[in-house]
């Protein structure tokens, strides 16, 4: 069921979608509607840093908890 089909869209719908010539986007064809979507580029070197930096603050917070002694 994975057809792919070329779409020619109006410049309007193109502007209003983001989408530009070469952008693959799905298309659900409902009984009373029609979907379509884009995939948005994700960034994925930010999302790796925000990791990195949020993994290094907790294990911070943890070690700081367990190894200071107990007033």
């Amino acid at each position: 069921m994975n057809e792919k089909h070329v779409l020619k869209l109006p410049q309007d719908l193109k502007e209003q979608l983001g989408v530009e010539p070469g952008t693959q986007v799905k298309v659900h064809i409902g009984a009373d509607e029609i979907k379509i979507t884009t995939q948005k580029p994700v960034e994925i070197r930010k999302r790796r840093w925000g990791v990195i930096i949020l993994t290094a603050i907790m294990t911070a917070i943890f070690l700081g908890y367990f190894l200071t002694p107990c007033l």
